[in-house]
């Protein structure tokens, strides 16, 4: 397989057009964060508090000329776990890399809010260009998946950072698929980039992309369309993925199989109907599972897709509204989603059934794009774009407002300044994801709790102040992971520990240090510079497939 660059002639294209869709797609990038952070604060909730503590773990590393150690010191009251192990980071450096050119931690987060929105755009519109050559239509595809309620509802009313980086990559992965449908013999590069950077992202929306290529592929069999080509091309997807994922992989791998991990809670919580409908006619994106929703907009769009489904005949538009409503009603609690024994299965690590609203949001744009672009009676103008889009931002700008605005929820932290983002980083409310299961003996030994106050938390270490009344061995809620490097000391001796459990010392009576310590290994930095530098090949290969050859020419766009 060769990368062929011919016709790559850069005069024949047409870069106003092209600064054109930039600037537009800067407008509503802005647009999406402004009314956000109207009121000189960010709304940081739970999981707001989780992504606080890994990215200033991540941006502290990366200014000590450092990467990240396999575990997050920093935050969730000295908890200590391995979230950077478990938790992929990479894409991550879009919040953390700002910090590097801009002091005021508000600000920094706002510009990576921008750039997280600009991808999104982006993506989308790659993937437009593979179902229209119509730009009027490719717009209205980007501005339904980027505006859509639960789209803001993740950045700023979840705050689910790992998702919100799915959401972002997710039409990667469908451009991919849509181009090896079309016998794009690179193809492969844009599937393998996106489930990449996916999986570098969120390891949950991972597992879910996977299962609905596997459903798409098993639909292209029975239909008879799946090909050999189709299998290549996937097989070269994978090959391309693992160099760019290695770091992540390897990290997960080593810890979580290496050790006794209680995973994180098993659930099925489907969207309460009537809650839903409450919450979308009162535009609300308050981040309670029941209610996730896309919006009303786009919901009567999703619902009104049955007249034309009925009055026309085939039309691969209703593939994908297919998908869209058939997940759509999936997510309800129509079906006894709640059962023990679903939950007790795999399919309970899912959790919240509306985080499936991703592909919803995705399949319903790309839907409605080619509802237009396959029926000519159906003919789409500005005015028409303007008569959805305009509302629809307007909606979605209001409810990011109205969300930050109020001050509705005790555990949210309201951050105005870099001393409230040091008081999160410190007090915020925080749950302690990958904890190692406690053994009977370890158990028979008394937990010493201990107050942040008396611990010094940075990128690679904690150090705890302890006082005792008499010599005794105890337990600290920190847990010691199979296969990650460390260095305890107490009161300045380096002691030998077990691992794979929680950390056990013997405290002297009077004031006692124990100092926890952990730095990556020399292989860390070797799998971290491949992901990265495969991460910026592949990139830099899809920019030049998009440019490359008359089909591609921005002014055909």
């Amino acid at each position: 397989m060769k990368l062929e660059h011919k016709n790559m002639n850069f005069k024949n294209y047409d870069f106003k057009r092209l600064l054109l869709i930039t600037g537009l797609f800067s407008l509503f990038a802005i647009l999406a964060v402004l009314p956000a952070f109207a009121d000189g604060h960010m709304k940081l909730p739970f999981d707001g508090n989780v992504h606080l503590s890994r990215f200033e773990s991540i941006y502290e590393a990366l200014a000590n000329r450092s990467i990240p150690s396999d575990i997050n010191f920093i935050g969730f009251k000295g908890g200590s776990t391995a979230y950077n192990s478990l938790y992929p980071w990479i894409t991550g450096l879009i919040f953390v890399l700002p910090r590097f050119i801009i002091q005021n931690r508000l600000h920094a987060i706002m510009l990576g809010y921008f750039a997280i929105n600009m991808l999104a755009m982006i993506n989308m519109y790659l993937l437009t260009r593979e179902l229209t050559n119509k730009i009027i239509l490719r717009f209205l595809g980007v501005l339904l998946y980027q505006l859509s309620a639960y789209h803001f509802m993740i950045m700023y009313a979840r705050v689910a950072m790992g998702e919100l980086f799915a959401y972002t990559f997710l039409p990667l992965v469908f451009t991919g698929l849509l181009k090896i449908y079309k016998k794009d013999k690179l193809g492969f590069v844009f599937l393998g980039l996106g489930m990449s950077l996916i999986f570098n992202s969120h390891i949950l929306s991972t597992i879910t992309t996977v299962l609905i290529l596997i459903v798409i592929v098993f639909v292209r069999i029975i239909r008879r369309k799946f090909s050999l080509f189709e299998l290549k091309q996937y097989c070269y997807a994978l090959l391309i993925s693992v160099p760019m994922s290695i770091y992540s992989l390897f990290n997960f791998v080593k810890v979580y199989f290496n050790n006794d991990i209680e995973p994180p809670y098993h659930l099925l919580q489907p969207i309460n109907t009537s809650d839903m409908w409450q919450s979308i006619l009162n535009n609300s994106i308050v981040g309670d599972a029941p209610i996730f929703n896309i919006g009303l907009i786009e919901t009567i769009l999703l619902v009104l897709l049955i007249i034309p489904a009925i009055l026309t005949g085939y039309s691969s538009w209703k593939l994908w509204w297919y998908s869209a409503i058939g997940i759509f009603i999936g997510t309800l609690n129509w079906f006894p989603w709640e059962s023990k024994t679903l939950i007790e299965s795999p399919i309970g690590s899912i959790q919240f059934l509306g985080r499936l609203l991703t592909y919803v949001s995705l399949f319903l744009a790309v839907a409605i794009v080619l509802l237009f672009e396959e029926n000519e009676k159906y003919t789409f103008t500005i005015d028409k774009l303007s008569i959805i889009i305009i509302p629809l931002l307007l909606v979605s700008m209001s409810a990011s407002y109205s969300h930050e605005h109020k001050m509705d929820y005790p555990a949210n932290t309201y951050m105005h300044s870099n001393k409230n983002f040091e008081y999160a980083l410190k007090y915020g409310e925080a749950g302690l994801d990958y904890p190692l299961r406690l053994d009977k003996a370890t158990k028979k030994i008394p937990l010493k709790k201990f107050d942040v106050d008396d611990a010094k938390q940075t990128y690679n270490n904690i150090t705890i102040h302890i006082k005792s009344m008499k010599t005794k061995k105890v337990r600290l809620n920190i847990p010691i992971y199979r296969g990650v490097n460390y260095t305890v000391k107490i009161n300045g001796k380096t002691k030998s520990v077990a691992s794979g459990k929680n950390l056990i010392v013997t405290l002297r009576q009077g004031k006692n240090v124990v100092s926890v310590t952990s730095n990556p290994t020399k292989i860390q930095y070797v799998l971290l510079m491949t992901s990265v530098i495969s991460i910026i090949l592949a990139t830099v290969c899809s920019f030049l497939l998009i440019f490359k050859g008359r089909a591609f020419r921005i002014k055909e766009i």
